[in-house]
């Protein structure tokens, strides 16, 4: 009976142990899916700054080229046209004010890919535990099948030496009715 019972909690230390394998596998697979999405929106954020980069670099020549023609033609126009000169100052005021909206979303594009890197590594520190704590259960799994099995083997050479003792007092019980 000891052994049958033994043999129960073999199985069910094989089960957890089974159990727990596949939570790890689990979890590895969803920290591949996770780094996969934080790659997939690391790549489209590097384009989207890259974009914004080339746009900011982009206005910031329109906007040089247009202050040098601006600054032409209101050194021609002064003396002709005063309210041509607000006009021309007024353009110049918009490009700047679209240069400063592009560098906005550049900054705010840049504190995404921050938050985003922030998280990669707090889901990678968390990933990273939960595998710690699966190895260690499988550990201690192991550690109690080990203890389980050595009992097993203890419990069935005392079964053994039992029976052996019962056989040779059979045999003496025997020899003494022959």
């Amino acid at each position: 009976q000891n052994i049958a019972t033994l043999q129960d909690q073999v199985e069910s230390v094989k089960n957890s142990k089974i159990e727990r394998e596949k939570e790890v596998a689990s979890l590895g697979s969803e920290k591949d899916a996770l780094q996969t999405d934080l790659d997939a929106a690391q790549a489209a954020l590097a384009e989207s700054v890259a974009l914004l980069a080339a746009d900011r670099q982009d206005a910031a020549r329109a906007l040089d080229a247009q202050r040098a023609a601006l600054e032409r033609t209101l050194a021609e126009t002064e003396e002709a046209q005063g309210g041509a000169v607000a006009a021309l100052e007024r353009q110049v005021g918009e490009a700047g004010e679209k240069l400063q909206r592009v560098e906005k979303q550049l900054h705010e594009t840049e504190e995404y890919q921050h938050h985003l890197e922030k998280s990669l590594a707090e889901s990678q520190a968390h990933a990273t535990e939960v595998l710690a704590e699966g190895e260690s259960v499988e550990a201690a799994l192991q550690g109690e099948l080990a203890a389980t099995r050595q009992n097993i083997a203890t419990l069935q050479e005392q079964r053994e030496k039992e029976l052996a003792q019962t056989g040779e007092e059979a045999h003496a019980l025997q020899t003494d009715l022959d």
